[in-house]
């Protein structure tokens, strides 16, 4: 088991029975009564890349404060229930790092305790590194994005994303994959790209986070021939057909589901025929500067209004999507306390 810790900064508490509090880790303070920081016992927490959320005794009451000492009066507490989503994918990365800590309260606000940020070069992938080391929220995954592939991988640069990739803060190989339409000598640099980072997630036992525009055939293939069933992983940002979706699924890959499904109705339908237990949900998180209104951009936030979509689309309750999709992404990314130690 990972190493304990003595003290958290926390979100958002929940009260799950009438034993055990718990809460989500980032950000803010937790205290007991008016001055003392809560003390996490040796047996019941480990650190926050171990273990998602952190269980206390609740026989007293507990204050939330900001950073700042101020209490923070619109932060959830919510008797008998919590809503813990994780966004599977985004690249937060690419924002101003001033801008970073404020997106990730929204989220948590939201109920989107945690998020996977996915790299697209070296550097992004080392930024992405750093950014989870400094924050108990993010988790990294790395890798080379098609679209920054100009040719086939060196062995020195498999080797540095090799070195990157084996720290603990990794938990998945992405961005990878392939993106057509691109020249001949493009496509082939991608494959052997694609094929390389594969073999590094089988190295690893990381799982795969793939891309795939206008090329499924190929991924597909790739995926079979390089094996990647045996650590599976998630196809992300899924608009395919139900044909490919079951493909992906026998490979062993989870349906990352985003904000398309919100208008696309060809999505919905595949939506509604997928079983839950084979779905993810993300949100692609990235600067759009093209939209004027910042408030308009994609963040991990909307991942709940996903949720609710999906609900609808299965006429199931909200709580069920985020309680099988959250377990899912557990699962599939190794996320739990027994994977971690």
């Amino acid at each position: 088991m990972a190493s304990t810790v003595d003290s958290f900064w926390c979100t958002s508490v929940a009260i799950v029975g009438t034993e055990i509090a718990t809460f989500s880790v980032f950000g803010l303070q937790l205290t007991k009564g008016q001055h003392d920081t809560i003390i996490v016992a040796a047996n019941t927490i480990v650190d926050t890349h171990s273990l998602l959320m952190i269980r206390l005794p609740c026989s007293q009451e507990y204050n939330i404060h900001r950073l700042t000492g101020e209490p923070c009066s619109d932060i959830p507490y919510q008797k008998n229930n919590t809503v813990m989503l994780i966004d599977v994918h985004t690249h937060l990365d690419q924002y101003p790092g001033d801008e970073i800590l404020a997106i990730l309260e929204r989220a948590v606000l939201a109920g989107v305790n945690y998020v996977v940020v996915a790299g697209t070069t070296i550097a992004s992938s080392q930024a992405i590194v750093n950014l989870a080391t400094h924050n108990p929220h993010v988790f990294a995954s790395v890798g080379i994005h098609p679209t920054e592939i100009q040719s086939s991988p060196s062995r020195a640069l498999m080797n540095e994303l090799s070195v990157i990739a084996s720290t603990p803060e990794v938990i998945a190989i992405s961005e990878v994959g392939l993106d057509y339409p691109a020249p001949k000598e493009l496509q082939e640099a991608q494959i052997d790209a694609f094929s390389s980072q594969i073999r590094l997630g089988l190295e690893l036992n990381l799982p795969i986070i793939y891309h795939s525009r206008n090329a499924y055939p190929d991924t597909l293939d790739i995926l079979k021939a390089e094996d990647a069933q045996a650590v599976g992983g998630i196809a992300h940002y899924f608009q395919g057909t139900i044909e490919t979706a079951y493909r992906c699924i026998e490979l062993g890959f989870l349906i990352s589901l985003a904000k398309p499904l919100l208008y696309l109705e060809g999505l919905r339908t595949v939506a509604k025929e997928i079983p839950l237990k084979h779905i993810v949900l993300e949100t692609d998180s990235h600067p759009q500067p093209f939209k004027k209104n910042r408030e308009k951009w994609t963040e991990p936030k909307l991942l709940l209004e996903i949720a609710q979509t999906l609900a609808e689309i299965k006429q199931t309750s909200v709580q069920e999507v985020i309680d099988i999709t959250t377990a899912n992404a557990l699962d599939k990314l190794k996320l739990r306390e027994a994977d971690r130690t």
